[in-house]
């Protein structure tokens, strides 16, 4: 599976500097990308079972979507230069946007990540999908 296209729209306030910020969001969605598809951190008894960093299944380069950035400018009066914080605020809505879209596209809602090829398989031979509670 591999994620084509990803369109983000953040309100920003001033847009200081819009190259620093389209990066910021792109790095944020690769990061939830991961996140949504590939990584997984199983454990066995407490222990991590992948023991390698490149076992994680963190994106590649290769993995990158192509990106369409749109920067809202709405400028906050009481930040720097009418500015807002723009951090890591992109990985919000991006791993339940790729869920949706997957679930869109096999018909089963998906709420498990990462949402693995077996994970998909398995939700569109039983038509159904059920995360297991982390806690008990």
């Amino acid at each position: 599976m591999k994620l084509l296209k990803v369109i983000a729209a953040h309100d920003v306030g001033r847009a200081i500097n819009p190259r620093i910020i389209e990066g910021q969001m792109q790095g944020s969605v690769s990061m939830r990308q991961g996140y949504a598809l590939t990584e997984g951190h199983p454990t066995r008894q407490g222990y991590p079972v992948k023991k390698l960093y490149k076992d994680l299944g963190l994106p590649k380069a290769s993995d990158t979507p192509l990106y369409k950035i749109i920067l809202i400018e709405d400028p906050e009066p009481i930040g720097p230069y009418g500015a807002k914080g723009i951090s890591e605020v992109a990985t919000v809505p991006i791993t339940p946007a790729i869920l949706n879209a997957v679930s869109r596209a096999i018909g089963v809602r998906i709420n498990k990540v990462p949402a693995t090829p077996e994970v998909i398989l398995e939700a569109i031979r039983t038509g159904r999908c059920e995360a297991k509670p982390i806690m008990p």
